[in-house]
């Protein structure tokens, strides 16, 4: 893992734990859902840890949060900027 893609993947671990904890879903029950242990869930989600997930499990958790892959890897505040410009 690149040391300059630190924000994506910082990002993305985030999304991840924000997006569970909204559907109230526990890491076990993620984890279940997309065939992965809770100790990776775990890991993706630490903020001091820098894990890079393949694109597979990336859709297959997006899935399981019903949320769309991009979600995953938007910084907040990122969607209601680019509605803002038209991007």
């Amino acid at each position: 893992m690149k040391q300059e893609y630190y924000w994506y993947y910082r990002t993305i671990g985030t999304n991840i734990g924000r997006f569970r904890r909204e559907r109230e879903m526990t890491q076990e029950q993620l984890a279940e859902a997309v065939n992965l242990s809770s100790d990776y869930i775990s890991h993706l989600e630490a903020l001091g840890t820098l894990k890079a997930p393949s694109l597979d499990t990336l859709i297959a958790i997006a899935q399981a949060l019903d949320v769309p892959l991009y979600r995953l890897v938007m910084m907040e505040g990122e969607e209601e900027e680019g509605a803002k410009t038209g991007r």
